[in-house]
């Protein structure tokens, strides 16, 4: 993420205090527009990622825009798989803004030094990427430059990893609300990106790119990582963008260790046509966990998850949400089909017998001549409710049963109650009952730590590592992704 052409003036912050509130600790990367700098919050002690426009970018009123945009697109989209914003502000006349400060690196540091990934590290990061982008695309927002450079492999307290989307520098807000109060920054026929990743539609210069243009992005990123190099290659800029316009894309089948399933899943996210794509990143996922072997689940809990609520959010009655058809696209295949039928038959077939069995037990005739369903009052979207579940512990899990809930979201109706599990490794598992109360709620649930046996060999813990330096070779869009990790305290729902 080094920049030598950039105009930052980085040694000038080093120990400086911005806004009586942070205090700036050393450098931790420089990209085109500024640089990011690990800080602390002063009032908190708490660790953050700090970044800085630079000087020349300081005068250019296009750059100040593309940087306060960054950090409004950013804080707008409530995900575990997107850098979070904490804070923005204006320190000796420049803009800046705060960051979760992340631990790990870049995929694209990884695959510099390893050259791909596995079929599994492929899956869970692509699945994690495109749950970022569910909630980014249903703020409206469209990333246009993902690329291995701009998706953090962020370490957690277990030391393993979750991917996180950052810069959104460039992203393009597709709302026409004016919820986000920002407006495009390119005209028809300018072209943002980075070319090996764009689609061909953003390569083209087109103006109305939709979320399909970044379900290209994250095709192009799963067939490098699985194949160990980019499907579409050329000697210069030009050359790379008419084979992206012009040539069909390689397949993974024949690549070892990819099954053929998986390879038609990448195959259909770089289709030409964005017709022929899938539709949304909700229907990319949903084919993902269909095409992997059922060892490989684990990597894509939370597809259903995603798809239940915005099942919930649209239908007005239970019985007619469990016998629902699902939308074209939806992936449903007969299978499920059969089984939300068979569900329904159930729950009808239930509440006749219950409204028998208390007829026979009270011995008088049950009021009413209607259908079985008049007997069953309505219960509307409105009746739904959902739980965020907040923990002391970065990464922690909550579980439902054997489910694990993305985000932390717990769904139910009001009224209902639910048994969850939270637990983290190193952490005692905390069981809990929650009952529904209001539409949108916050709980926050403290971790103790699980008792260390006392040993000579135990007394002293390592010290972790710092962020990796990797130096890398990669063209085309090398070091203009943020380097930012932490947990920010909420208290309501988006």
């Amino acid at each position: 993420m080094t920049d030598t052409g950039s105009t930052h003036d980085t040694a000038m912050w080093i120990g400086r205090e911005v806004d009586a509130k942070y205090r700036i600790l050393r450098l931790i990367g420089q990209g085109g527009m500024g640089a990011v700098y690990e800080a602390e919050n002063l009032a908190l002690g708490k660790r953050v990622a700090l970044k800085i426009i630079d000087v020349e970018s300081a005068t250019q009123p296009d750059a100040v825009e593309r940087f306060e945009r960054e950090a409004r697109m950013a804080a707008a989209i409530e995900s575990a798989n997107v850098v979070q914003v904490f804070d923005v502000g204006i320190a000796e006349n420049r803009p800046y803004l705060v960051m979760e400060l992340l631990r790990g690196e870049t995929l694209g540091a990884r695959l510099q030094r390893e050259g791909t990934l596995s079929v599994s590290d492929t899956v869970r990061m692509a699945a994690q990427v495109l749950r970022g982008l569910h909630r980014a695309h249903e703020k409206g927002v469209v990333h246009r430059d993902l690329k291995p450079e701009n998706i953090f492999l962020a370490r957690t307290d277990d030391e393993s990893w979750v991917a996180k989307i950052v810069d959104f520098g460039i992203c393009k807000n597709t709302d026409r609300t004016g919820a986000l109060g920002c407006h495009t920054l390119t005209q028809k026929g300018v072209i943002l990106g980075t070319p090996h990743y764009m689609a061909p539609e953003q390569a083209q210069g087109l103006a109305d790119l939709d979320g399909r243009a970044d379900l290209w992005s994250v095709g192009v990123i799963m067939f490098e990582c699985l194949a160990g190099h980019r499907p579409f290659s050329g000697d210069n800029y030009e050359q790379v963008i008419i084979a992206i316009c012009t040539q069909s894309p390689p397949s993974l089948r024949g690549v070892a260790g990819v099954a053929d399933p998986i390879a038609d899943v990448v195959s259909r996210a770089m289709r030409q046509s964005r017709d022929k794509r899938f539709s949304s990143a909700r229907e990319y996922l949903e084919a993902l966990r269909l095409a992997v072997p059922e060892s490989m689940q684990g990597e894509l809990l939370g597809a259903d998850t995603i798809r239940d609520r915005e099942v919930n959010a649209k239908e007005n009655d239970v019985l007619s949400e469990q016998n629902r058809l699902p939308r074209s696209g939806g992936g449903l295949n007969r299978k499920r089909r059969l089984r939300s039928y068979l569900v329904g038959l159930a729950v009808t077939v239930g509440f006749v017998v219950s409204i028998a069995a208390w007829a026979v037990w009270n011995r008088g005739p049950v009021v009413g001549t209607g259908s079985v369903g008049s007997y069953a009052p309505a219960i509307s979207a409105d009746a739904s409710a959902v739980i965020r579940v907040e923990t002391n512990v970065q990464g922690a899990s909550v579980f439902v049963g054997d489910r694990q809930m993305v985000d932390g979201l717990v769904d139910g109706l009001r009224g209902e109650t639910v048994e969850i599990r939270v637990q983290a490794p190193g952490y005692e598992t905390q069981w809990r009952t929650l009952r529904f109360e209001g539409k949108q709620e916050v709980i926050r649930i403290e971790l103790r730590e699980q008792p260390k046996p006392q040993s000579a060999s135990s007394s002293v813990s390592p010290t972790p590592s710092g962020p990796r330096n990797v130096t890398t070779s990669r063209p085309a869009g090398v070091g203009s992704g943020n380097l930012t990790g932490g947990l920010e305290l909420k208290t309501e729902l988006p």
